[in-house]
């Protein structure tokens, strides 16, 4: 799990996985602190750090999670942390994310806009976030042979909750 933040997934999926192993990465010293308190320690290794920069060893995990994380890189960021994060996992990983998405049309792609924009502007100041608009994690996730499983969308089009699996095809960059 990583840049899960206050660590409210990840308490619920430890007590429903009691049997699994996580790494929780963190950039923020706080989060990580507030993830410990509401998820424990049992089977849970916490590290701090920059998943753009810090050593990913090529452990073979079978899910990777990314709640609101990759909206906070441009599409070259991106492309680095998805590539980071699929050599992490194994052939036959999956890869649950839930992201900001911009709709394409119509009156929620509208709505969506001016959302889209406050919410960057509040993130901006308040945690110095230099990203500005949205990049497409899909083409990038499906390059690394992940292909999308499931989707749902929310909040007039607004919030994408996505399984990706991992297909070990002649196209996937392992």
């Amino acid at each position: 799990m990583v840049g899960e933040g206050d660590g409210r997934f990840l308490a619920r999926f430890a007590r429903v996985n009691p049997q699994s192993s996580i790494w929780y990465i963190d950039s923020s010293a706080r989060m990580l602190e507030l993830a410990r308190a509401r998820a424990g320690k049992r089977g849970i290794c916490y590290s701090l750090g920059d998943a753009l920069a810090m050593p990913l060893p090529n452990c073979g995990c079978d899910l990777v999670v990314t709640h609101f994380f990759l909206d906070c890189f441009n599409a070259e960021q991106q492309e680095t942390v998805i590539a980071r994060l699929a050599n992490a996992s194994s052939c036959d990983s999956k890869w649950l994310i839930s992201e900001f998405r911009q709709p394409a049309s119509g009156p929620a792609a509208a709505w969506a806009r001016v959302w889209l924009r406050l919410l960057y502007c509040f993130f901006g100041v308040a945690t110095h976030l230099r990203t500005r608009s949205l990049a497409d994690h899909r083409p990038i996730l499906a390059r690394y042979g992940f292909r999308l499983e499931s989707e749902e969308i929310s909040r007039f089009g607004l919030l994408t909750s996505e399984l990706w699996a991992r297909h070990s095809g002649p196209n996937a960059q392992l």
